[in-house]
C-alpha cells in the first residue's frame, strides 16, 4: 500500500475568522470572554503528494482527486462557492452584463473588466496588481509554454491595463467561462515581481522554477512553510489574505 502524504495546517482559526459572514441580522449577546490560546494544528494525509502547487503545472486527473489541496495555497480573482455560485475573492466584483463589466459587441468580441481588491496581497506582502494580471495573460498565450496554455487562451485577444488595479481582457468571440479567466479553470495569476525576469530570460526553464513548488508564492489563504519531499507538506495562515472586504 503507497504511503500517505501529511499536509498540516497550522492557524486555522484565522482562515475561519476571515470567512465569517459579516453584517447583517440582530446583535448576538457577547460571549464570555475566554483565556487567548495558541495557533490551532490540523494534520490530514491525502492519497498523493502534489507534484506543485500552481494548478498548471499538476496534471488534470491529480488536480481533481479528493484530498486536493492547492486551493488552500492560490485562489483566483474569484471562485465557485458551494452553490456552484462564482464569487469575488481577489476581484471586487464578478464581471456580467448587469455590472457593466462584462460587454459583448455587435462584431461579436466581447471585453471583460476586473478591479482587483485593494487589500489584496501575495504572501510575501507584495501588492497584488494589474501588472500581474497582465503578466500571466502574457505567460498563457505564449506558444513556447504550452504546459500553462488552456483552450481559452486562443479566445482572448489581449489583457490591457487600464490603472494600477484594473485591466481589461478583450475577447475574440463570445465565451461563457469569461468570468473565469483568472482563476484555476483558465490562470491563476503570477507574481510578475517574483518571476518576470526569469520568464525574459529562459523560457525553457520557466515551468521548472521552484516558484511551482517548494518556492511557491500565492494569495491565497494559507501559504507553504515547509515541504519535504516524500514526506509532508506544512501551511500556515497567510496574515495578507484579501478576503471578506
Amino acid at each position: 500500500m503507497a504511503k500517505a502524504f501529511a499536509v498540516a495546517v497550522i492557524a486555522v482559526t484565522a482562515l475561519i475568522a476571515s470567512c465569517a459572514p459579516h453584517g447583517g441580522g440582530a446583535a448576538q449577546p457577547s460571549a464570555p470572554s475566554r483565556p487567548a490560546s495558541g495557533p490551532k494544528r490540523i494534520t490530514v494525509a491525502i492519497t498523493a503528494e502534489p507534484p506543485a502547487l500552481y494548478y498548471a503545472l499538476i496534471p488534470s486527473p491529480i488536480r481533481a482527486s479528493p484530498g486536493s489541496i492547492q486551493e488552500f495555497s492560490h485562489l483566483g480573482l474569484t471562485i465557485f462557492d458551494n452553490r456552484g455560485v462564482l464569487q469575488p475573492v481577489l476581484a471586487e466584483a464578478v464581471p456580467s452584463i448587469e455590472n457593466g463589466l462584462w460587454r459583448v459587441f455587435a462584431d461579436g468580441q466581447m471585453e471583460t473588466t476586473w478591479k482587483i481588491k485593494p487589500q489584496a496581497r501575495w504572501q510575501d506582502g507584495t501588492p497584488l496588481t494589474a501588472d500581474d494580471l497582465a503578466f500571466t495573460g502574457g505567460v498563457v498565450q505564449d506558444r513556447e509554454l504550452p504546459v500553462f496554455r488552456d483552450k481559452v487562451s486562443e479566445v482572448v485577444e489581449s489583457v490591457v491595463v487600464t490603472d494600477p488595479s484594473t485591466v481589461v481582457a478583450r475577447w475574440k468571440r463570445p465565451l461563457i467561462e469569461a468570468d473565469t479567466l483568472f482563476t484555476s479553470n483558465i490562470s491563476l495569476p503570477m507574481p510578475k515581481h517574483l518571476l518576470e525576469r526569469a520568464f525574459a530570460e529562459s523560457k525553457a526553464t520557466f515551468a521548472d522554477l521552484p516558484f511551482g513548488s517548494q518556492e511557491f508564492v500565492g494569495a491565497g489563504p494559507f501559504k507553504l512553510k515547509e515541504w519535504v519531499r516524500g514526506s509532508h507538506l506544512v501551511l500556515a495562515a497567510n496574515e495578507h489574505y484579501a478576503s471578506g472586504g
